[in-house]
């Protein structure tokens, strides 16, 4: 499947991220990223949000590349779901294939937001300057009709890029092959 968005947003992560980074990854249709990136880039830590129900695991055996889909999903350190029996699909599918098996969360929809403000306040001083991280990579691959709160979302970027804008770099949301740009006034490295 090369020159699917899949194989083209794994190829900017991976030559993006820092050293141990973190990458954040949103749904099923990135399902293929978690083994393309770790066979490129062992040394970061891959977590992954499913947005959308978790099928059964005789339901997930029906997609034609449940194999591919599976090893690569078994590659997650990370993953997360709304529901208990959302989770419970994806332990059952991967049971025996992930050593050591990624972490799992459950993470109901809906916001806490004391705990947010509360997370916010503390986090905002401790929060890296530009200057000591080296660049900071926000990508979102998406299809714009079911991009959930799009205004929300844009916002948010504006306020994150604009308080790191000396080392910000902004993809997405798409639904072709990310195209990484720096923000107007932005050096890149």
């Amino acid at each position: 499947m090369p020159g699917h968005p899949t194989y083209l947003a794994s190829g900017p992560i991976a030559s993006l991220a820092k050293q141990g980074a973190t990458v954040w990854l949103q749904d099923y249709n990135l399902w293929l990223v978690p083994a393309l990136l770790k066979a490129d880039r062992p040394d970061v830590t891959i977590g992954l949000f499913h947005h959308t129900p978790f099928p059964h695991p005789d339901v997930f055996r029906r997609i034609p590349p449940t194999d591919q889909l599976r090893n690569s999903l078994a590659r997650l350190d990370w993953a997360g779901f709304h529901t208990p029996d959302f989770a419970d699909n994806f332990r059952r599918l991967l049971a025996g294939t992930a050593v050591p098996a990624p972490h799992i969360g459950v993470h109901p929809l809906g916001i806490d937001r004391r705990a947010v403000a509360h997370l916010a306040r503390a986090r905002d001083t401790a929060l890296p300057h530009p200057h000591d991280e080296g660049p900071q990579v926000v990508l979102s691959v998406e299809t714009p009709r079911l991009a959930k709160a799009p205004v929300h979302k844009i916002r948010a970027l504006d306020t994150l890029l604009t308080r790191w804008s000396s080392s910000s770099y902004a993809a997405g949301p798409t639904t072709r092959a990310p195209t990484v740009r720096p923000r107007a006034g932005v050096r890149l490295a």
